[in-house]
């Protein structure tokens, strides 16, 4: 079995292996070449084609960088916001809090004076 699956591994390119490891997307085809060309025109004609396909892979990378730009930029825009809403909903529920913590002891105050402080009143208050 182990034989097998080494003749299968030294069977298949190296080239096969390079294209699923990246992120990079060729649309051109398999370029460059791969072998020797037979003549000189045909070597002529394939670096051609690999700077052709090489200034159209620019393209794309370039392309896909800036959508990448945008989106983190986006994303930062977004942060900010949440952080700033975050900031003021934080402050004005503590605004809450106090001027409920301020009216509790106001109310708890009026109640003592009036007689009206007692274990069921406490326990109405606390939710027990």
């Amino acid at each position: 079995m182990k034989f097998l699956i080494t003749i299968l591994l030294l069977g298949i390119p190296s080239t096969c292996f390079a294209q699923y490891g990246s992120d990079h997307v060729n649309p051109f085809g398999a370029m460059p070449f791969i072998g020797m060309p037979q003549t000189a025109s045909s070597a002529n004609g394939n670096s051609q084609s690999a700077i052709i396909a090489a200034n159209g892979g620019y393209a794309v990378d370039m392309s896909l960088s800036r959508i990448n730009d945008q989106t983190a930029y986006s994303m930062m825009l977004d942060n900010h916001t949440k952080k700033i809403d975050t900031y003021f909903n934080g402050r004005s529920s503590n605004a809450y809090y106090r001027d409920m913590e301020e009216w509790r002891k106001k109310e708890k105050a009026y109640l003592k004076r009036i007689g009206l402080w007692n274990r069921e009143t406490i326990n109405y208050v606390y939710g027990r």
